[in-house]
């Protein structure tokens, strides 16, 4: 038994050096390859459209071969299944477009050679609106990547004139007084301008904007509020008018009006 035990020795302790030595040798593997920076070259960006058009992302990766890349909507980056729909050849190399199969109007472009991999939506609706972003999974040697956070945004014109509101009539010179205008709904959000006497008012520190979101409509709603700190006799008979100006339909601008009365 003792002879057994004394070759026995001797052995554990080659084998524990050979393990030192392995780990050593692997940790100064990894010290000398630091993980490799995977880039998004060219990003999506915000886009606003009419419902019924198909609009596209793009997403020009630089990666690894084994790295993956996928699409995340409002924060959901497992899109599901695709199944290949087309091919075609172009001197840039085979583009390959894939249907997402719980999402069939959502379809993603490849171009292996040129690390394209883009999402189209055909016939976009109120349903796609959301934040999308495009991403490089990372891998053994190397970091992910993560595109800017950009909006899908559907136009939905106002379909009515803003309003005034006002306290009641007759005011009191001396007392403060808000004047606010609120939009129609719309999306994206109008735009508000107050004219006094057809002036425009500019004062920045008593003119405030907010936007709110209308949970009826599912439209924006634009708020404008502007104080009269101290209201006097200039005021007596002045025409108070609110503009609305919606950029995405032509000549859109619709307006209310009314007159102060002073005491």
């Amino acid at each position: 038994m003792t002879a057994t035990y004394r070759l026995q020795l001797p052995l554990l302790i080659i084998t524990y050096v050979i393990f030192s030595s392995t780990i050593e040798v692997v940790n100064a593997i990894e010290y000398a390859s630091p993980k490799i920076n995977q880039k998004i070259l060219i990003g999506p960006s915000d886009i606003t459209t009419y419902p019924g058009e198909t609009i596209q992302f793009p997403c020009i990766v630089s990666k690894q071969p084994d790295a993956i890349v996928t699409w995340c909507w409002n924060d959901f980056c497992t899109l599901g299944k695709t199944q290949l729909i087309s091919n075609e050849t172009t001197q840039d190399g085979l583009i390959r477009i894939f249907q997402y199969t719980g999402y069939p109007r959502f379809q993603l472009s490849i171009n292996e050679r040129l690390h394209h991999y883009n999402l189209s939506i055909v016939h976009v609706s109120n349903k796609d609106e959301g934040i999308f972003q495009c991403q490089v999974q990372r891998t053994m040697n190397a970091h992910e990547a993560r595109s800017e956070r950009v909006h899908l945004i559907l136009i939905a014109p106002p379909n009515g004139q803003p309003t005034l509101l006002l306290p009641h009539m007759p005011l009191k010179q001396g007392q403060s007084v808000n004047i606010t205008c609120l939009s129609a709904p719309s999306k994206p959000a109008s735009k508000l301008m107050l004219y006094k006497n057809e002036q425009i008012i500019a004062k920045k520190t008593s003119l405030m904007h907010f936007y709110e979101f209308d949970m009826k409509t599912k439209k924006n709603l634009t708020k404008l509020v502007y104080n009269i700190d101290d209201l006097d006799g200039d005021w007596d008979n002045a025409r108070v008018r609110c503009e609305q100006i919606y950029q995405y339909a032509d000549n859109f601008q619709k307006d209310v009006s009314t007159r102060i009365q002073v005491q």
